[in-house]
């Protein structure tokens, strides 16, 4: 495990970007420098001013082809995982044990690819520090309290802890979880979405899956939207503006 520290004391603007990682934020007033840890010894680290960068490298994937009834597959593998580009058919099944993927025939296993282990990156932060994240692929994980946060990843879950300002989400597949935000934009193309206290306004977007917000002001605006799946907002401030494609929505006070 390395150590980077930041070259200033007090709150960061954290930025990340490139390949999949998991990310994990941990922001607290006993931090006094922010620090980076993780066993990657390939990250580009860089500070100026307030400002703490992370470049995670797209790491290079391997392939296999797998001929099965016709079909071509490509079984495709990296640090970040494994991926199953294209359909099996006939009587092959794909079995997933970890990060290894087993493509069976009735015969036997006909081919097998291995995927590195997951990346993973923890930032201690001090308090009042802000995260704008865009990540190829893995979960993000805040805790303590941020000022803002932008996170994006292309396929994982994203769960905030308290925001004091205003949070941009966005998971291509992926749950999205968030306790406490001024204000919230959300969107997931497949995943559950789940806010426990908003206190402004919130726009929330789920291409499959279920929505439940909370506030406890005396006034919070929340539009929501989802193609399949439930809808349901608690709290007498909420105005709800909600419509599903195949669900209920229920408002409680």
């Amino acid at each position: 495990m390395t150590r980077t520290e930041h070259t200033a004391d007090g709150p960061v603007s954290l930025l990340i970007t490139g390949g999949g990682a998991k990310v994990i934020i941990l922001a607290s007033p006993d931090t006094a420098r922010a620090y980076v840890e993780s066993d990657a010894d390939d990250l580009k680290i860089s500070s100026r001013g307030d400002l703490l960068e992370i470049k995670i490298p797209r790491t290079s994937s391997t392939s296999t082809v797998v001929q099965t009834g016709g079909r071509t597959t490509v079984v495709q593998s990296g640090r970040g995982g494994v991926t199953i580009l294209g359909d099996l058919d006939g009587d092959v099944v794909i079995g997933n044990v970890g990060r290894q993927v087993n493509v069976f025939r009735s015969g036997g296993i006909v081919s097998q690819v291995s995927g590195g282990a997951e990346l993973e990156i923890t930032v201690h932060v001090p308090d009042g520090s802000s995260l704008d994240a865009d990540v190829r692929g893995g979960d993000i994980i805040t805790s303590g309290v941020l000022t803002s946060v932008g996170a994006s990843t292309d396929s994982g879950d994203i769960q905030l802890d308290q925001v004091s300002g205003r949070a941009t989400v966005r998971t291509g597949s992926g749950d999205v979880a968030i306790a406490g935000v001024n204000i919230a934009e959300v969107r997931t193309g497949s995943g559950d979405i789940n806010i426990e206290e908003v206190a402004r306004k919130a726009t929330l977007r789920a291409g499959s899956g279920d929505i439940v917000v909370r506030s406890t002001a005396q006034s919070c605006q929340v539009n929501a939207s989802t193609g399949s799946g439930n809808i349901t907002s608690y709290g007498r401030g909420i105005d709800l503006d909600a419509s599903t494609g195949s669900g209920r929505v229920r408002q409680r006070s």
